[in-house]
């Protein structure tokens, strides 16, 4: 007999997320094409991969994420969305995960917006760093030169420092904000955890706008403008599920993000729901049951299953384990619509179960 653990399951899958997640999205590539960058979202931000490799995305999946050699490969995109970087108080956001290679670069783009002098030209806008001494760090120019310019980084050069290991980055910027000489106008967010940085360099002029030049988009090395890789300054590593929004996300979508499509494997662990037995009969455990949308903004979500149920009861409980909401069907034939009627926003626990017991725990957030 397996001794009981308590275990929370967290289910995110990407088709379910809740509609506002992808509001203001103007650039999504999946990273699941090793020559082909399709954007997924409706503003057709198509590019190319050079020299790329399949590899199992963060979830183990084979074939869904795309790795890079550190030394020749490259992404690039289109000189486009000059009208969101550029324009005053321009307020974006990016979101990518990133595996790390076998050793950390000494400063390498992850993405960026910015050709200099290595590539024969000088247009500077913006960039999202790895580096092995410093961590994150966002470069944003007022001027195509070096000459007005500022660099966020992280404090701890610990933050996504591990060989091999997926990590969820978050870079959001706000030019409305002028204070402390333009260093909070970025955030940086690592694994959903707000990091604490500085500006490490803040040269000239702080600037109104971000400059506005023939840049294109590139990935894990600077691109020039007719898309081709310039100065040796690719990193190593993979990357999977590029986000660019027009807008600040929150830090609740920030954590949506991290937890997309999070799930955790249960075969060998048993669940001890609060007050009640662990359950022993694993390999069934949560197999048969899904919620969508895992994000409501509506007052209701879709209990679904491959299995039909007598007497099923639906609990809802706050983080803080107070019960708030028992729905009894006495017959489900696969699919109920449940009302979470007039609850708060916040973050809840869905626990399901049936005559035999508990059957799965969700996690809920209401917005």
């Amino acid at each position: 007999m397996k001794f009981a653990h308590t275990l929370v399951i967290v289910f995110f899958t990407s088709s379910l997320f809740a509609q506002d997640i992808e509001e203001g999205v103007i650039g999504h590539w999946l990273m699941n094409n090793q020559y082909d960058l399709i954007d997924e979202s409706t503003t057709g931000q198509d590019g190319y991969i050079n020299g790329g490799l399949f590899t199992a995305d963060r979830f183990g999946t084979e074939d869904k994420a795309v790795l890079f050699d550190g030394s020749f490969s490259y992404g690039a995109l289109q000189d486009s969305l000059n009208h969101v970087f550029t324009q005053q108080d321009a307020t974006f956001s990016i979101s990518l995960w990133h595996k790390t290679g076998d050793a950390l670069p000494n400063l390498s783009p992850l993405i960026c917006k910015y050709a200099h002098t290595g590539c024969g030209q000088v247009e500077r806008q913006w960039a999202l760093l790895i580096a092995a001494n410093e961590g994150i760090r966002f470069y944003f120019a007022s001027t195509p030169d070096n000459v007005n310019y500022r660099s966020v980084s992280t404090l701890s050069d610990s933050v996504a420092n591990e060989p091999q290991t997926w990590y969820h980055i978050v870079a959001t910027y706000d030019g409305s904000l002028d204070s402390n000489d333009g260093a909070d106008r970025v955030k940086l967010y690592v694994d959903n955890v707000l990091q604490e940085d500085t500006l490490n360099f803040a040269e000239g002029m702080l600037g109104d706008t971000i400059n506005g030049g023939a840049a294109r988009i590139g990935l894990m090395d600077y691109v020039d403008t007719e898309g081709a890789a310039c100065g040796q300054y690719h990193a190593p590593g993979a990357l999977d599920d590029i986000r660019i929004y027009d807008r600040l996300l929150l830090e609740s979508e920030i954590e949506l993000l991290f937890l997309e499509e999070e799930t955790i494997d249960t075969t060998d662990t048993v669940v001890t729901p609060p007050g009640g037995t662990g359950i022993y009969d694993q390999q069934s455990f949560d197999a048969s049951f899904s919620i969508y949308p895992t994000a409501v903004n509506n007052g209701e979500f879709n209990l679904t299953s491959s299995q039909v149920y007598n007497d099923l009861t639906v609990e809802i409980v706050s983080i803080q384990g107070v019960l708030v909401q028992r729905i009894s069907i006495p017959q489900f034939n696969g699919q109920e619509i449940i009302h979470t009627g007039e609850l708060s926003a916040g973050n809840y626990i869905v626990t399901i179960k049936a005559e035999s017991g508990l059957q799965s725990i969700k996690r809920l957030v209401i917005h």
